[in-house]
């Protein structure tokens, strides 16, 4: 049996105009919910605040459906409202947060993100109200509403085939303003995959029948509008000139529309100033930001130039000697010489090629000193160090290393939580905690420390000792004086995000890293591990995902 097609948007939001037929308004939200919702879910990532937009939106539509003309048809009046709507959250939560954290503001370096860090979801409604009418109801159709093309097509009057290209146009049109965004690299083939991503939501979409409960109950009787609208229909053509006449004659309903105007056109300017005023807000923040790392640089740059300037002295004071105690290098070594009081200035670390696709490969810094006590060939020669000395600064490494991680095992614990500043985009998220050992950071700082001193002497092991800082920072968390959290969040097989960081005393995260993309478990932790090869176990490669991959994570 061939089923009936559903009624157009147009015949849905007249019966609900004429007859208040909320049955034919509640179709209208069961189709358009999933567009509304998951516009406003893109731009403010908050399932609570979308819902609450999304309601507002239908509302607006309640109250004013016979004002409302949709030159692009309804999806795209809809999806403009869900974007201003949204806008003006944004903007009444960001004053909120200002009025009750101004003081934690002015106290705290607040975190700017790079705009080129951004994701192409975060830009694509910007992207999509650029669009010429036409090329965005396509689009929305197509993409954001899971239309097929045959009902494309008829939604817009034109053919199968005609709907198909102009999909294929409008996508082209989309990737072209995206690239002006500071999306480079992006095809017409990936904007069409970003606004399947943008369908497919982490959070599901609420109730239709909650949300049409609530535009209903708010909105006016339209029973006198639809009453009066029939009426006028019915007009033989001398009563509609009458009619016409004493319309003319009353400048009270042209009043009352221009004044109903100029109230939309002044909010529309608020809306634009307030957009003003918080780019400019922002632009200020970057800018105080840029500041501050300028003014860290120059005193970095000044703190080396004097540190140069004694090593230089120190050098001109000691070329006439001949003490053979002045250099750390052998005469047989095939390095140049130096004098031992630049060696803690100098990169003694090493450069590797790893191989990639095409026959090609890049280059990978390592540094001077390993977590397992591996030093590279530059240091072991600047040093002098002996095969003997070697192996007993592998075996230390490895005791204080297996030290940590004993009394560090017995404090870690797992969680499905991550930190607030990780963006996992809703993904599944699982969480290994090493908390800061109680007590004994010192003692076990001291006593490795005292150890290297009796390998290497404490003229030698000072080098090492600093080459080696960022090793203990990171691998092992400041010999426990730090808390360490890593971070793996799955949203399909080939895209993971993983976070390794170090939280300080202070909340501030450092010995950053993080990976995006396809992973190996390898780079997991052990007690990950487990976790996330059961997940993927249970989740073919197919499964979609709904946050882009192959892009930069933000640092927190």
């Amino acid at each position: 049996m061939i089923q009936d097609e559903p009624p157009a948007d147009e015949k849905l939001l007249q019966a609900y105009l004429m007859r208040r037929d909320e049955a034919a308004f509640g179709h209208l939200v069961q189709r358009h919910l999933g567009l509304v919702f998951g516009t406003a879910f893109r731009l403010l990532g908050e399932r609570t605040s979308a819902e609450e937009v999304a309601q507002n939106v239908f509302i607006t539509l309640a109250r004013k459906a016979a004002l409302i003309r949709p030159d692009g048809g309804l999806a795209g009046w809809l999806h403009r409202a869900a974007v201003l709507e949204a806008r003006l959250r944004q903007r009444t939560d960001l004053r909120r947060r200002n009025r009750e954290d101004l003081a934690a503001r002015l106290a705290t370096t607040m975190p700017i993100q790079d705009p080129a860090d951004s994701l192409p979801l975060d830009t694509l409604d910007q992207a999509l109200l650029e669009l010429p009418e036409k090329d965005r109801r396509v689009l929305l159709l197509r993409y954001l509403e899971g239309r097929s093309l045959r009902e494309v097509g008829k939604a817009m009057g034109i053919g199968e085939d005609a709907a198909q290209k102009r999909t294929r146009r409008a996508t082209e049109a989309l990737s072209e303003i995206l690239h002006r965004h500071g999306a480079t690299t992006i095809t017409a083939a990936m904007a069409a995959r970003t606004l399947e991503a943008a369908a497919v939501l982490s959070a599901p979409v609420p109730p239709a029948s909650a949300i049409t409960a609530a535009a209903l109950a708010s909105a006016p009787s339209v029973a006198a509008v639809g009453m009066l609208v029939a009426k006028i229909m019915a007009l033989s053509k001398t009563q509609t000139a009458t009619l016409c006449i004493l319309l003319a004659a009353a400048p009270v309903g042209y009043q009352w529309q221009l004044a109903d105007r100029t109230r939309d056109e002044l909010l529309s300017a608020r809306i634009q100033a307030s957009n003003a005023a918080v780019a400019l807000t922002e632009a200020q923040a970057r800018a105080a930001s840029a500041q501050r790392r300028a003014n860290a640089s120059l005193a970095a740059v000044t703190s080396a130039r004097s540190e140069l300037r004694i090593a230089v002295d120190q050098l001109k004071n000691m070329q006439t000697k001949t003490d053979a105690s002045l250099y750390l290098w052998s005469e047989s070594s095939p390095f140049v010489r130096i004098p031992k009081a630049m060696a803690s200035h100098i990169d003694l670390g090493s450069v590797i090629r790893l191989p990639v696709a095409d026959n090609r490969s890049i280059k990978q810094r390592l540094d001077a000193v390993s977590a397992d006590g591996e030093l590279s060939e530059a240091l072991e020669e600047s040093l002098g160090i002996i095969p003997t000395e070697s192996t007993s600064i592998h075996d230390a490494f490895s005791s204080l290393s297996q030290t940590l991680l004993q009394k560090a095992t017995s404090h870690a614990y797992l969680t499905n939580q991550p930190p607030a500043e990780f963006r996992t985009y809703g993904g599944v998220a699982f969480t290994l905690v090493t908390p800061a050992l109680p007590s004994g950071a010192d003692s076990f700082q001291e006593a490795f420390r005292t150890q290297l001193d009796g390998i290497l002497g404490h003229e030698r092991s000072a080098v090492l000792w600093q080459k080696a800082q960022s090793v203990f920072a990171k691998e092992f968390n400041s010999f426990g004086a730090t808390e360490r959290i890593q971070t793996v969040a799955i949203h399909a097989p080939d895209n993971m995000q993983f976070w390794d960081a170090n939280r300080e005393a202070d909340g501030n995260f450092s010995a950053w890293s993080n990976f995006g993309g396809k992973l190996s478990l390898d780079i997991f932790p052990e007690r990950l591990r487990p976790l996330v090869a059961d997940w993927i176990a249970r989740h073919p490669a197919s499964t979609p995902s709904s946050s882009p991959n192959s892009t930069p994570m933000p640092r927190p």
